[in-house]
């Protein structure tokens, strides 16, 4: 791979968040002119109110990425596609603290395609989420957001001592199945509790029960165990990714000026991108086709057979005192490799 193709990648896809929320902007302002409000019922205009609350929302989230440095981090898909399916035992809400890049746009460089919650003819890519704090655990209604907005009181940076929340906003592009064109966006807005420890999967199941399902078309025709589904996959690359942020020992770096200046073209304020497991990511994929070479040679008996362990975050205690939790980042990795045959596969040393 190239250097310049390492570095149109992430500018690439960080293109396409942006312009999904200038798109958001602008079919919400279309809406807004073609409506007659007082034709409409109180429900629809409940209704209207509310998507103009996430508008609004991911409008001011993009903004303060934007005044807060434009991070863009790229991660690769070898990476993803391991953490996305990682474990982990219960983990302390303030290690989201230690996310060493401010309020930064996470990017997927070959983003993954999942199945749509509405309907079996769409396909979804999940392009990549934005990070922030957030200070309030209530959610407010639509006219009280322009307000506190402005106040400084919802969206924070996510190193600000005063957050209660680590917000997310997930960002995918539907596509029609049969034809391959890009029908429109969406934009999951969630957030992670501060108050209680929990696992990766207790996390994600949490999220899941508490969205709020008029977001996602209920009376639609789509059903919950789609939507719960839909949830699950999401959250699982969301969660995963900010994991692995949070670990240790992290595979990150950063792209020269002159190679985004290159990819990017002109911009008055170009992005600062950080590549994150370009190396890790390429290695554990070796790793995990040499799993699959060999399970053609596992014996039988009482002893567990040759297996490999996906990867798992242990979360350790750092710093003066121990006060500062981390997450250790466990590759995947064989248990009782010694049981396989003499030509099994060669090995695959950890990339440092």
């Amino acid at each position: 791979m190239s250097e310049l193709t390492l570095s149109t990648a992430g500018i690439n896809v960080a293109k396409r968040m942006l312009n999904a929320t200038q798109r958001q902007r602008d079919d919400f302002a279309e809406l807004q002119r073609a409506i007659n409000y007082r034709k409409l019922d109180t429900e629809t205009q409940y209704q209207i109110r509310d998507h103009d609350f996430g508008v609004r929302y991911v409008n001011a989230v993009e903004a303060y990425w934007r005044k807060e440095g434009r991070q863009v981090l790229a991660i690769h898909p070898d990476l993803l596609a391991e953490v996305r399916v990682a474990t982990s035992a219960k983990v302390q809400p303030e290690i989201y603290r230690t996310i060493p890049f401010l309020s930064p746009m996470v990017v997927f460089a070959d983003p993954p395609k999942i199945q749509s919650w509405s309907s079996e003819d769409e396909v979804v890519q999940v392009i990549g989420f934005f990070i922030h704090g957030r200070s309030h655990n209530e959610r407010f209604i639509a006219h009280e957001l322009d307000q506190k907005l402005n106040d400084g009181e919802l969206i924070l940076s996510s190193h600000d001592p005063d957050m209660q929340k680590l917000g997310l906003v997930i960002v995918t592009e539907i596509f029609d199945k049969e034809t391959g064109n890009s029908k429109t966006f969406e934009y999951n807005r969630t957030s992670l509790d501060m108050s209680k420890s929990q696992s990766i999967d207790e996390i994600a199941n949490g999220l899941v029960q508490t969205y709020n399902w008029v977001d996602m078309g209920v009376g639609t025709g789509a059903t919950r165990q789609s939507r719960e589904s839909f949830l699950r996959n999401i959250y699982s690359l969301a969660l995963g990714s900010i994991m692995y942020l949070c670990s240790t020992v992290l595979d990150a770096e950063v792209v020269p000026k002159s190679r985004i200046q290159r990819a990017q073209g002109k911009q008055r304020k170009p992005i600062k991108l950080t590549n994150i497991g370009w190396k890790i990511g390429p290695a554990l994929s070796r790793l995990r086709r040499e799993h699959e070479r060999g399970k053609k040679s596992i014996p039988t008996g009482r002893v567990m057979p040759p297996h490999m362990r996906r990867c798992h975050f242990r979360v350790v205690w750092t710093g003066s005192g121990r006060t500062i939790p981390k997450t250790v980042f466990i590759a995947p990795h064989w248990v009782n490799r010694h049981l396989l045959a003499d030509d099994g596969p060669t090995t695959v040393r950890a990339v440092r």
